[in-house]
């Protein structure tokens, strides 16, 4: 099973997509997704949701 920071970072680089150009597309700074990838901060459901969607995953 894939871990979901690593998910995130797979669907993001699948895009090809920088932190700095998915940071903007959806709403959060590149610091914080960053952060998620690296797993030192947690996502919330809603933040979850957000990333679904753009990726159209669910």
């Amino acid at each position: 099973m894939l871990k979901l920071n690593k998910a995130i970072k797979r669907l993001r680089t699948e895009y090809k997509l920088n932190q700095n150009d998915f940071d903007k597309i959806v709403g959060y700074t590149n610091t914080t997704i960053s952060a998620y990838e690296k797993k030192t901060r947690e996502s919330s459901h809603v933040t979850l949701s957000n990333f679904a969607d753009y990726f159209n995953v669910s």
